[in-house]
């Protein structure tokens, strides 16, 4: 299994874009601007911002297209476990051509996922572990009642009308 060895810390001071909160819906929250990224040999980049919503899980981290950010259990410190087939299905969320780390952790995106608000992959069991959406504090969005993805051609809704 090939692990992915260079990661880019993304901190969690600077989250948020707030003309991201305008386009949809006001549902985000936090500072605007880009976050500065560091990567494992000390330099420091520029990344785009992320971006802090609430669901009907609580709040969780987005990329600052809207797109849900993913944990994954089976990942014990900053190096990923997901390769393969795994990061076809969980690509890897890139910046500067590295992996991001957010509060210790690299965080992916569901490939299955295909619009701001999405978050079909929020409490998945699969390859070995648990999906699930990241908090603003780095810890796991509660996996027990997996909130649904984006309004389909029947109806519904989501937090991001």
């Amino acid at each position: 299994m090939k692990k992915i060895r260079n990661h880019v810390a993304l901190p969690i001071l600077g989250l948020g874009v707030a003309a991201l909160a305008a386009a949809c819906g006001g549902s985000s929250s936090g500072s605007g601007g880009n976050a500065s990224v560091g990567t494992s040999g000390g330099s420091t980049t520029a990344a785009s911002a992320t971006a802090v919503h609430s669901g009907p899980n609580g709040s969780y981290v987005t990329d600052a297209s809207g797109r849900t950010l993913y944990i994954f259990s089976k990942d014990t410190s900053t190096t990923s476990t997901c390769s393969g087939d795994c990061s076809k299905e969980w690509p890897a969320y890139m910046q500067s051509g590295q992996q991001v780390v957010f509060k210790g952790h690299p965080v992916y995106y569901f490939a299955a996922d295909k619009s701001a608000g999405d978050m079909g992959g929020q409490g998945l069991n699969d390859f070995g572990g648990l999906w699930t959406m990241v908090q603003p504090s780095g810890a796991a969005v509660a996996a027990a009642a997996s909130p649904t993805t984006s309004p389909s051609s029947s109806g519904g809704s989501s937090e991001w009308g």
